[in-house]
């Protein structure tokens, strides 16, 4: 059978089903943004890993270690601050490597 331009409405129904369909668009992604170019990368933070290391710089800064009680509880204190009336934990001390890290990193 020859068809002709414009005459496609006039085909036998199986041909019509064999028309390829036109692609439709891709749906858009969501969700996270592409990652940074190595030139955006944001400044090494420092980690857990590290902590040897850091630790000794920290201390030569003045940064002590305070190991109290039964439960042998250690609090990181920076430099010119000691626990007591007025200070907070997390805040102006902290209880743990991993919120040392978080406020050096976020300096």
């Amino acid at each position: 059978m020859v068809v002709e331009v414009g005459e496609e409405s006039q085909l036998p129904e199986k041909a019509k089903k064999e028309q390829p369909k036109a692609a439709s668009p891709a749906p858009k992604k969501r969700g996270r943004p592409p990652a940074p170019k190595a030139a955006e990368t944001p400044p090494k933070r420092p980690r857990l890993e590290d902590w040897g290391t850091l630790w000794t710089r920290l201390e030569s800064k003045g940064w002590r270690l305070e190991v109290v009680g039964q439960r042998q509880d250690r609090y990181y204190l920076p430099p010119g601050v000691e626990r007591g009336p007025g200070k907070k934990n997390r805040v102006d001390y902290f209880d743990s490597k991993k919120q040392v890290l978080q406020q050096l990193g976020g300096q």
